[in-house]
């Protein structure tokens, strides 16, 4: 069996403070960890209600009445009959007035005159898309030959990627069965954009696996955009793209809200836990890459990264365990699609790559092009990832956290001038270390060599592609920045007595919205957070704020000994955290500077 990933072997290290943490356990319930996007003008997504927008039923019931009941179509009747010939007029011209005298669902569709012309069936069907938006025609087969139908657009019809019709009652000959809209989107409403954005709310699964529910039950598999993944073993509100005129892609985000429940707390003091989450709000954590960067199977993305940027395909596809065995099975029997049974649904890049060889046998890199885009680039930016994290600790042990050194990458903030950047007025916390790429420069200190000492073992370089597949090239890369230290953004924290491991701590959205509440809990005293305050001297390591915190935390001084150190078997203690951090920064590693405890054990604990 192979090893569990540990933080060292991703490069993470350190920790900002040397304060002495406490035992807590991370999501020992999923409902422990809640997360709320924060959108890009900072509103924090909360779901708020199950009813449908008003606007949109509205424009539902006005779609019931035939909207060519008020309008003279004489002038298009006879285009038409110019088009399409007498008889075909006719008929088009009584069924007009049936739309518009009686209930229009109930009038039956029409099916033109016989007609072998593939171009002029599409003039037929591009005549109605321009003159009659409110009927849609589809290709039919009668008598050994097609024809054009037409029927009373209701609304009903929903079509999938493929543009194929959904029967939406069942089975074949149901009452509601409709063809597809051929015209897409040009029947569509033109006070709505053709994206709808809902908040999705989810427990216990990740975003990906709750949007494929949700398109299968749907038919819409591939028509889902997101700003962010989140968690699985969590309680989750994203926005998904009410209709707007733009989708959402992946970093559409400003950051996440957290509220995060530590259970089973404990410390030999009070002290141990203010100072801790003093020391969280006031200097942050190390902004590294968490565990989940790199993967849960047995083989880290990291180093399948390294074989992509080194250009060894056919090793990329070996370091996944479950291709190895479904090669295996391919090999012994010479079927694919045996293999391709061996594997779970959720298997998405296992099953890509399988499929890719069955139609390419032997052309590993076209295998490893069939897995979806967002995925396979995973691997490279993990590998930039490890980079990064060795580099952030290597700052940390050799300058610390208490000032800016020479040779440090900074974050120019809006308005910063060149005067102020070299007078020094800038804090610990705005230190930046790129992530690799060709357009980025490398601290001007040692710093700079942590990256290609590291590559260098691996067999990688930072400067020269090693293949011309340029997407697993980090030449071919823009790169990034990020900060190596993060503080925690609108930092509260209140410590909670309960009785009942199975209780929820939190109250989710679906609480607000049902109205319930978390009961056989006790609060203790609830600590604000100031961290949006910053000392006067940005270069020197900000100081306790006596004034805001010091008076509040001693008031619950006598509580919280008293449950640290009590003999009461029925109460425990949590310590319950809100805060805010901006996208891509992983909530777990503010966790572990709070403990001091690696988030390998803290999750190997919860999970046993």
């Amino acid at each position: 069996m192979a090893k569990p990933l540990e933080e060292p072997d991703v490069g993470i290290l350190c920790y900002v403070s040397s304060l002495p943490g406490f035992r807590g356990v991370l999501k020992q319930r999923y409902s422990d960890f809640i997360v709320n996007e924060v959108d890009l003008d900072g509103k924090v997504v909360h779901l708020t209600s199950f009813d449908l927008p008003a606007d949109i039923s509205e424009e539902k019931d006005e779609g019931k009445n035939p909207p060519c009941s008020d309008k003279d179509y004489s002038g298009e009747i006879e285009s038409f009959r110019s088009l399409s010939g007498e008889a075909d007029t006719e008929l088009l011209r009584v069924f007009l007035e049936e739309i518009t005298g009686s209930e229009a669902n109930d009038v039956p569709p029409i099916v033109l005159s016989p007609d072998s012309d593939k171009s002029h069936r599409a003039e037929v069907h591009n005549f109605f898309k321009r003159n009659f938006k409110f009927l849609v025609t589809d290709t039919v087969e009668e008598a050994d030959t097609k024809c054009v139908r037409v029927r009373f657009c209701s609304g009903d019809g929903v079509k999938n990627k493929r543009g194929k019709k959904r029967k939406q009652g069942g089975g074949s000959g149901s009452k509601n069965e409709r063809p597809f809209d051929s015209r897409g989107s040009d029947n569509w409403p033109e006070h709505l954009g053709k994206f709808l954005i809902f908040h999705l709310y989810k427990e216990n699964k990740d975003t990906q696996e709750a949007l494929g529910v949700i398109g299968k039950m749907l038919g819409v598999q591939r028509s889902f955009g997101f700003a962010g993944t989140k968690d699985k073993r969590s309680i989750s509100t994203q926005r998904v793209p009410y209709y707007v005129r733009e989708g959402l892609v992946l970093g559409q985000l400003s950051g996440n809200r957290f509220t995060i429940t530590l259970r089973g707390v404990v410390a030999e003091s009070q002290d141990i836990v203010k100072a801790a989450a003093d020391g969280l709000r006031r200097n942050g954590f190390i902004n590294y890459y968490g565990l989940q960067r790199f993967g849960s199977g047995s083989v880290p993305t990291h180093m399948i990264g390294a074989a992509l940027l080194k250009g060894e395909w056919n090793h990329a596809i070996k370091q996944r365990p479950f291709l190895r065995d479904a090669r295996e099975c391919y090999k012994e029997n010479g079927d694919i699609d045996v293999a391709l049974r061996q594997f779970p649904r959720h298997l998405v890049a296992e099953r890509a790559v399988l499929q890719c060889l069955k139609k390419c046998p032997g052309n590993y890199l076209q295998a490893l092009k069939g897995i979806p885009r967002t995925l396979r680039m995973m691997y490279v930016h993990s590998y930039q990832s490890y980079l990064w994290n060795h580099a952030a600790s290597k700052r940390v042990q050799k300058h610390g956290i208490a000032q800016v050194v020479l040779g440090d990458l900074v974050y120019c903030k809006d308005g910063t001038s060149k005067t102020n950047l070299l007078a020094g007025r800038f804090a610990f916390d705005d230190v930046v270390l790129p992530l690799p790429g060709s357009r980025v420069l490398y601290p001007g200190n040692d710093i700079a060599d942590v990256y290609h000492e590291i590559a260098k073992k691996d067999g990688i370089s930072l400067t020269e592609s090693a293949h011309g597949a340029k997407e697993f090239s980090i030449t071919d890369m823009k790169g990034d920045y990020r900060r190596v230290f993060q503080r925690p953004v609108d930092f509260v924290w209140e410590l909670l007595t309960y009785t009942d491991d199975n209780i929820p701590l939190a109250e989710t959205d679906l609480d607000v919205i049902s109205k319930v509440r978390p009961d056989a809990v006790t609060v203790d005293e609830t600590i604000n957070g100031n961290s949006g305050h910053k000392a006067k001297d940005e270069n020197e390591e900000m100081s306790m704020d006596e004034s805001n915190t010091a008076e509040d935390v001693n008031k619950c001084s006598t509580q919280i000994d008293s449950l640290c150190k009590s003999d009461t078997l029925s109460a425990k203690m949590a310590l319950q955290l809100e805060f805010t951090l901006p996208a891509s920064c992983y909530a777990t590693m503010a966790i572990r500077e709070l403990l001091k405890t690696s988030t390998s054990v803290l999750l190997l604990v919860r999970s046993i």
